[in-house]
């Protein structure tokens, strides 16, 4: 076959072609071009490219204004992507296409504005310079158009915040927080998504580069601020101490006087805690002056409260009370024990290990059961020692009594005329006779005439040692009887007369001029003796009686004890809402070590809400106030200092383990913690999730694993470092600040290739 040589010009370039004729030559030449890259355009001079560039700005313009739009397209969707999936699977069954997506509609926005596109590329592109490491138009493209996604989130989100409450506030909060690491994260699902394309990955490679690239960029950066910083750290107090010989870390003698200096500012002295404690602490403070920053000496203090209650773990948060602090420790617990994984639970753990430390605190010192009637056991107890204190006096009493009767003359009558009359003045001139009770006055009038009738018959009425002893104790039990005190009055006026008369035996009177024989005169004489001794003995008698009165007079817990009183009702009402002199009386007369287990029994009652110790939870505002409204004073009494110090040392560590002061933003309706706990269990359980695609299969227990490690390796142990907690001035990265897993999720799900499959 004869053939020719054919010169053949297209666009630039020209080819030399051996064809049989012309048309073969152009479709040689054609094909030839069309499977031939270009040549490298021609190196640029410095003016031309500031030109080009000057040229290209509205372009570059443009393009800005198209990924503002599909960005924002992108998050109007994220809401109606369930929605679109339902109705383009219904589409689909019917024969029809496949519903577009709001990221679809926001290209063609963009196309319908004639917005310029990105300028595609191929794998067949011959790229040259720093175009072999910086990412194509289109790649920066998907960058731009994911962070644009993200930035109405986060501003939406943070703008809902402010004005809701409840559940919505709590996850619109997550949905606004660290917003530079959701743009990052937007970023890096842009990046490793459009990569991939570019490369020729399909979609599901590309999902998974997406999802990828959004969970690591977050978290390379929280790493790598947190190597620097730790780095930091340690190189910054042997550096100092190099540089300043006078600030390098001091020996454990050195550290011990630096703890006596800030603890005796205080009121604490160091030498006197316990050996077990002063080490631990001097451990701790020697930890934080390694980290190069001052010591808190309110910090020291709380840790110290925390040490010297065995069981208890203090966290940054609660030795400093700084408010961020505490409320990133308390949601990250919450958002542990709302999830299956036990290495996310060690703040939760903490929290319940310290209840439980706290209630078995004042289990030791002697706190009951709060089921049990404890307070009826201890007014038993305190009833019972009264009781049997004035059972003894009784006794003593009656003795006395028994001991005048039984002398020679012990049944002769007593004057009982000058008694009555003594009775009868004082309760005129007081007005009071009124108010005596009938039966005293009956027994008085008896006395008065010597007889009683009874049945129509005239018995005598004698007024010896044996009827004095009636009056008085009838006369006692009546006023201890009555809550009136009219006739409290009066019967203490009876009482008053039989105390201040002089009652004497009364002698036989035989007249004048009798002839005594000297055997007469001897009987009268010894006569006279035994009188006196009756006198004595009786007198003796009386006053026993008398002090037995007085004491069950001498203060309201033996007085209504001995009336009767309830014993439930005793702790509570002369201890515990009683005052000193109640409380003195009681811890004196009445049962004092009953009575400090029912103290020690009702504050455990109180702190826990009548729950028992494997339930209840111990609230440290109900237990202070408990303290508080007993006082210093009455515990005082039943309670040495040591051990008051101990008890307002459990309040204290109580209130540490649950304050939240002004400022703290702690999730206490638990709705977002739930949410992210149940999200990580969702993320690692996942087996095709509609709405995810398959690919999520696979990539969710990756990103479940990077979120435990940062929330649980890093943030948790972060908290429980208590040298770190010491020190006021501590450089490093926030609790919680590397990876948030809302942050992480914003920025991924309005990245098309991850959130809209």
């Amino acid at each position: 076959m004869t053939t020719a040589t054919f010169e053949v010009k297209i666009g630039k370039e020209i080819y030399e072609v051996d064809a049989k004729d012309e048309n073969e030559a152009w479709k040689l030449a054609n094909e030839f071009h069309a499977s031939s890259p270009p040549p490298p355009p021609p190196e640029k001079s410095t003016g031309e490219s500031i030109m080009s560039a000057v040229k290209d700005f509205p372009r570059q313009v443009g393009l800005t204004g198209r990924y503002a739009i599909e960005g924002a397209a992108n998050t109007l969707g994220l809401p109606l992507e369930p929605m679109r999936m339902g109705v383009s699977a219904i589409s689909q069954l019917a024969g029809g296409p496949p519903a577009a997506s709001m990221s679809t509609y926001g290209t063609k926005l963009a196309d319908l504005l004639g917005l310029p596109k990105p300028k595609e590329t191929s794998v067949m592109d011959t790229r040259t310079g720093l175009a072999n490491v910086l990412p194509s138009e289109q790649v920066v493209g998907d960058i731009t158009t994911s962070m644009a996604s993200t930035i109405p989130m986060v501003s939406g989100a943070a703008a809902l915040a402010k004005n809701t409450t409840g559940i919505t506030s709590n996850v619109a909060n997550q949905l606004a927080s660290n917003p530079m690491l959701q743009y990052g994260s937007a970023a890096g699902a842009g990046y490793g998504s459009g990569l991939t394309r570019e490369a020729g990955g399909d979609p599901l490679q590309q999902f998974f580069a997406g999802l990828g690239g959004g969970m690591l960029a977050p978290a390379a950066y929280g790493g790598a601020k947190s190597l620097l910083t730790s780095a930091g750290q340690k190189v910054a107090p042997t550096l100092t101490g190099k540089l300043n010989p006078d600030a390098a870390i001091p020996n454990p003698a050195e550290v011990d006087q630096i703890i006596t200096l800030k603890l005796g500012q205080s009121g604490i002295d160091f030498s006197r805690l316990p050996d077990q404690v002063r080490k631990s602490l001097t451990a701790d403070v020697a930890n934080a002056l390694r980290t190069g920053g001052d010591l808190g000496g309110d910090a020291m203090r709380r840790l110290l409260d925390f040490r010297m209650v065995e069981g208890t773990t203090p966290t940054k948060g609660m030795i400093t009370l700084d408010p961020r602090q505490i409320t990133l420790e308390q949601n990250l617990a919450k958002t542990g024990m709302n999830s299956a994984d036990p290495n996310l639970q060690t703040l939760g753990n903490v929290q319940a290990a310290n209840n439980r430390a706290l209630i078995e605190a004042l289990n030791a010192r002697g706190a009951g059961n709060v089921q049990a009637p404890y307070l009826m056991e201890a007014g038993e107890a305190s009833a019972t020692k009264i009781a049997a204190e004035d059972a003894a006096k009784q006794a003593a009493t009656s003795k006395l009594y028994d001991e005048a009767s039984a002398l020679p003359g012990g049944t002769t009558p007593l004057n009982r005329a000058d008694l009555l009359n003594n009775i009868d003045t004082l309760l005129a001139k007081s007005n009071a006779n009124a108010f005596l009770p009938p039966e005293i006055r009956s027994m008085l009038n008896e006395l008065s005439v010597g007889q009683t009738t009874i049945n129509g018959k005239t018995f005598p009425v004698p007024f010896d040692t044996n009827a004095l002893d009636n009056l008085m104790t009838m006369v006692a039990k009546a006023q201890r009887g009555t809550q009136d005190g009219n006739v409290k009055f009066a019967l203490g006026l009876v009482r008053k007369a039989i105390d201040d008369t002089e009652i004497a035996p009364v002698k036989t009177e035989f007249g004048g001029n009798q002839l005594v024989t000297e055997a007469g005169g001897k009987f009268l004489q010894t006569q006279d003796a035994q009188a006196g001794e009756l006198l004595a003995a009786l007198n003796k008698a009386r006053a026993s009686h008398r002090e037995r009165m007085n004491w069950q007079e001498s203060t309201k817990p033996i007085e209504q004890t001995i009336n009767g009183m309830q014993p439930d009702q005793f702790v509570r009402k002369f201890v515990l809402n009683g005052d000193v002199a109640d409380a003195a009386a009681v811890a004196q007369s009445g049962d004092p070590a009953a009575t400090k287990s029912a103290i020690l029994t009702h504050l455990k009652d109180r702190a826990l809400g009548g729950r028992s110790d494997e339930v209840g939870t111990f609230g440290a505002a109900t237990y202070n106030k408990t303290i508080k409204e007993i006082g210093d004073k009455k515990l005082a009494l039943f309670f040495t200092p040591e051990e008051i110090g101990e008890l307002k040392r459990l309040g204290r560590v109580a209130e540490y383990t649950t304050v939240q002061p002004k400022g703290s933003a702690v999730n206490n309706s638990n709705s977002g913690a739930l949410v992210l706990g149940a999200g990580i269990d969702l993320l690692a359980s996942a087996t095709g999730l509609s709405g995810f695609g398959v690919g999520a299969t696979l990539a969710i227990p990756f990103a479940k694993k990077m979120m435990q490690g940062t929330l649980n390796s890093a943030e948790q142990q972060r908290a429980l470092d208590m040298g770190k907690a010491l020190s006021t001035k501590v450089p490093g990265f926030s609790l919680g600040e590397r990876v948030v897993p809302a942050s992480i999720y914003a920025g991924l799900l309005t990245n098309p290739q991850v959130g809209q499959q």
